[in-house]
């Protein structure tokens, strides 16, 4: 059985409007203007957010698709490492967004003790003697 990692990563409101405007690609291909959004509204029933312009006009609704793609983003702008083939999930609370990464390890396979068993960099070389 694989060895499983969990890790959550909690994004609050100030820092999704951040996300939103620190990753302007990704902002635009959700058809929104980051410039125009004051405020998040959670709608954990829903299973997203809705961003408010200054009137207090909804602006859009973004889902846990476009959410959970949003936050990896913003992950990698902020220098936050996630593994790339780790199953990734948007949870939303009524304060925050959590977005949850499971990543599992190899299955364990014993060692025949043979060379090629071993990572590269575990092969050491007989050094050559210099003349």
């Amino acid at each position: 059985m694989p060895a499983v990692e969990h890790r959550t990563v909690e994004f609050d409101s100030p820092t999704i409007l951040h996300a939103l405007t620190a990753v302007p690609r990704m902002s635009e291909a959700l058809g929104l203007r980051p410039g125009k959004i004051e405020r998040i509204e959670f709608q954990p029933d829903r299973g997203g957010i809705v961003p408010i312009d200054p009137e207090g006009a909804p602006i859009a609704e973004l889902r846990a698709e476009s959410l959970a793609a949003l936050l990896v983003a913003y992950c990698a702008y902020i220098k936050i490492p996630l593994p790339r083939l780790a199953q990734k999930s948007v949870e939303v609370t009524s304060r925050s967004v959590v977005l949850h990464v499971a990543s599992a390890s190899r299955p364990y396979q014993p060692s025949t003790g043979v060379q090629a068993d071993f990572p590269r960099a575990m092969v050491w070389k007989k050094s050559r003697a210099r003349g």
